[in-house]
């Protein structure tokens, strides 16, 4: 295969394998969500569902990387530095503690950032994953308004486009050891892609 051939899979085949990963275990996902401090957890996901689920969305040496020059999921080809980059998407999780509009602020900078100086033309997606959890003592539907009130603000003045996503609303309920109560977790996925 030439290089002119090789291409990162359209935004819209990357968004579906998410969605196809974490709609098969919401248990693990809506555990792994309630513990996290940041989106760790969602990298190492899409790391997973990018790499290791089969049929592959990738061509030949194509793989997605983590954390590579400061990009949460690189797509590249080759197995050593330095790789050549085909797209990249970047990751925020957002909860319902009342810190979110500044990581959706830092996402919407990161999808417009220049790589190694100049523009890549390579395609990007950008993840925004509202973490709801009863545990935070905070209404579902008021969190849900209040990010997107900031994605509104934020996304309102840049040239990315919301991709559709199927929803993430059904809650998973998970019982916690040593006698603690029930608690509801609920994530959404919403994408953007600069134009």
């Amino acid at each position: 295969m030439s290089d002119d051939e090789f291409q990162c899979p359209d935004p819209s085949i990357l968004v579906e394998r998410c969605v196809a990963h974490f709609r098969s275990q919401p248990d693990r996902l809506a555990k792994a969500s309630l513990g996290a401090a940041c989106e760790q957890w969602l990298n190492t996901e899409l790391f997973l569902a990018y790499n290791f689920i089969e049929p592959s969305i990738f061509v030949e040496t194509m793989w997605a990387c983590t954390e590579d020059k400061k990009i949460d999921l690189a797509i590249v080809r080759g197995s050593t530095k330095p790789y050549q980059l085909y797209g990249y998407v970047e990751n925020k999780a957002v909860y319902a503690n009342g810190k979110h509009a500044g990581p959706i602020y830092n996402l919407s900078l990161q999808l417009h950032r220049a790589k190694d100086g100049v523009i890549n033309q390579a395609p990007r997606l950008g993840f925004i994953f509202s973490c709801w959890s009863s545990y935070w003592r905070c209404e579902h539907s008021a969190f849900i308004e209040r990010v997107e009130f900031s994605i509104q603000k934020t996304f309102a003045t840049t040239t990315a486009m919301r991709l559709p996503c199927i929803s993430l609303t059904d809650r998973t309920t998970l019982q916690w050891q040593m006698d603690r109560p029930e608690v509801e977790v609920c994530l959404h996925p919403i994408v953007f892609h600069p134009r």
